[in-house]
């Protein structure tokens, strides 16, 4: 029978815990790795878009949720930084809503 060693507090699985934030959390959180894939994406996020994570996942969002300002916003998007945040206000489409 495996154990902790002694002394070592009981760890929590860390995916665990980050997937039960991210599924309770009141705002849309999403997510992308190196390439500009969508990665991770909330329940709120697919509640907003009206998109599954299964239909986002692994892909570039932008033309799908900004149309023809896609470029503008991926660019913004990206050039947000800790020390250099970035505010825009850029209409989401969502499904059955083109605008």
């Amino acid at each position: 029978m495996a154990t902790e060693p002694p002394g070592e507090p009981e760890r929590p699985d860390m995916r665990r815990v980050f997937s039960q934030a991210l599924a309770m959390a009141e705002v849309a959180v999403f997510g992308f790795d190196s390439a500009g894939r969508l990665a991770v994406v909330n329940t709120k996020g697919e509640t907003l878009t009206g998109y599954g994570a299964a239909e986002l996942l692994g892909t570039d969002p932008f033309p799908r949720l900004f149309g023809d300002r896609a470029d503008a916003v991926r660019r913004r998007w990206f050039a947000a930084s800790e020390a250099a945040p970035v505010t825009m206000d850029a209409p989401l489409r969502t499904r059955g809503r083109a605008d």
